[in-house]
C-alpha cells in the first residue's frame, strides 16, 4: 500500500474559456503605428492570439509592382512600468495611508483616426466625468520609444502623446 505522506497533491482548477474573436476594419495611412487590439489581462491570464489580414488599396494612378509588407506586433506593457506611483498604489505604500489616484485620460483628441479613435473609445464626445485610465495612451508611446524610435535621431516622445506616430 503506497505511502499517504509520500504523495504530494496538485490543486487542479479549470480555467474559465472566452471566446474573445472580433473583427477590426478600419482605414489609416501606410507607415502608421495604429492599436488594433488592448486587452486588460491580470496574473494567471493567458491569451491565444491569431490575425488575419485583408488590405484593400485605393485605386491608384499607376500600379504598384511591388511588395507591400503588412507587421502584426504584439506587446504586453505591464502597469508598473508606466507608472512610478504603481507599487504605492498596489501597496499603500509604507504606512498603508497611501492614497494615489490612478492617471486619467484628459484633453483627449477625439476626433476621427485619432490616437482615441483608434483605442476604441467614442468620437465626436468630449469626454467628462468618469474618464479612461491614461495607461493604453501610455503603453503606445513606451512601445514606440522603446522599439520603433531610433533613439540616435528621434527625441522620446512623452507620456502624453496623442500623436499617431510613424514607424521609423
Amino acid at each position: 500500500m503506497p505511502n499517504l505522506f509520500n504523495r504530494v497533491d496538485q490543486a487542479r482548477v479549470n480555467r474559465s474559456v472566452f471566446n474573445l474573436s472580433h473583427e477590426h476594419s478600419t482605414t489609416f495611412d501606410m507607415g502608421q503605428l495604429i492599436p488594433s487590439l488592448i486587452l486588460e489581462a491580470v496574473p494567471g491570464d493567458i491569451f491565444t492570439l491569431q490575425s488575419e489580414l485583408l488590405i484593400r488599396l485605393q485605386p491608384l494612378v499607376s500600379p504598384a509592382f511591388s511588395e507591400i509588407n503588412a507587421t502584426i506586433h504584439n506587446f504586453f506593457v505591464p502597469y508598473r512600468i508606466l507608472d512610478e506611483e504603481w507599487e504605492d498604489f498596489i501597496t499603500k505604500g509604507l504606512t498603508g495611508e497611501n492614497s494615489y489616484i490612478l492617471p486619467r485620460w484628459e484633453n483627449a483628441d477625439t476626433t476621427v483616426r485619432s490616437l482615441w479613435d483608434y483605442m476604441g473609445f467614442p468620437i465626436g464626445v468630449t469626454p467628462t466625468g468618469s474618464l479612461p485610465l491614461d495607461y493604453v495612451r501610455r503603453a503606445y508611446n513606451a512601445v514606440y520609444n522603446e522599439y520603433y524610435r531610433d533613439e540616435n535621431l528621434q527625441e522620446e516622445l512623452p507620456e502624453d502623446n496623442q500623436q499617431i506616430q510613424i514607424r521609423a
